[in-house]
């Protein structure tokens, strides 16, 4: 297993699994909400291991809220497949997700590792070039 802080990716023959680790921990009523945060985009960009190519994308993105408290927003980006695409069907991603924009996502909040996972319908990230 090849793990980095952000992932970890198993290989089993031709098939190469990605978990996102703040998706390893286990989602429970206590730990876990559907909510909405936004704040200014700090830090982030794609944490897939180098050299990989067609394979979905994890990026995570850190959010200074407008209460000065930092939170994680990740979402996973698909390749193009029967998959792929009916996992990107579920989410909205509105505008360029950049250092410097002001960020809007709604997710699933996992408060062990403080991070909205962007991922079933009806969930989505807008982004800004400055709080609307």
């Amino acid at each position: 297993m090849l793990e980095t802080n952000k992932i970890a990716a198993v290989n089993f023959g031709l098939l190469v699994v990605f978990i996102f680790i703040a998706g390893c921990t286990q989602l429970t009523k206590e730990n876990a909400k559907i909510t909405t945060v936004s704040g200014y985009v700090i830090s982030g960009g794609d944490t897939t291991p180098e050299g990989l190519f067609d394979v979905p994308r994890v990026f995570v993105y850190e959010i200074r809220k407008d209460d000065g408290s930092v939170v994680n927003v990740a979402y996973t980006a698909y390749p193009p497949s029967p998959v792929g695409n009916n996992e990107m069907k579920k989410i909205r991603l509105k505008g360029p997700i950049s250092i410097g924009v002001y960020l809007i996502a709604h997710g699933t909040y996992n408060k062990e590792t403080n991070t909205l996972i962007v991922a079933n319908d009806g969930d989505y990230i807008e982004t800004y070039p400055k709080k609307p």
